[in-house]
């Protein structure tokens, strides 16, 4: 029996595509991402960089940093019913952002118009409904 041939990228043509316009280089931003235990990440695949890469089957799951390892950071992710840890770089890590933090972001720039909607008032006298 022959046995199968292939390394870490087979049978990745459209998995690990990018984007037209995110090719090019890679910012040093997102090389050099800080995590802190707790946070939740989701992973996404750099193509372009081997370096700390995940398995292809780990493509955009999510998970939690449970700790770190040298660059790169462990992550706890739920594979079918088992949680498994992954040895991952930045790179390949993105952050989620919770909804919590969005709204009250949302909610401070509605004030702010508010506010200003209020000054217009003054100014002009008129309420305006």
């Amino acid at each position: 029996m022959t046995m199968r041939i292939g390394g870490l990228k087979r049978k990745t043509r459209k998995k690990l595509l990018k984007h037209v316009r995110e090719r090019g280089k890679l910012s040093v931003r997102r090389y050099f991402q800080k995590f802190e235990l707790g946070d939740e990440v989701r992973i996404k695949i750099e193509p372009s960089i081997l370096k700390g890469m995940p398995h292809p089957d780990f493509q955009g799951l999510s998970g939690r940093v449970v700790g770190v390892q040298g660059d790169c950071y462990i992550v706890e992710v739920k594979d079918k019913r088992k949680k498994k840890k992954l040895i991952i770089h930045p790179v390949h890590l993105r952050r989620i952002v919770k909804e919590k933090v969005v709204k009250s972001k949302v909610e401070k720039k509605v004030s702010k118009k508010s506010e200003g909607e209020k000054k217009a008032e003054k100014k002009e006298g008129i309420p305006k409904k």
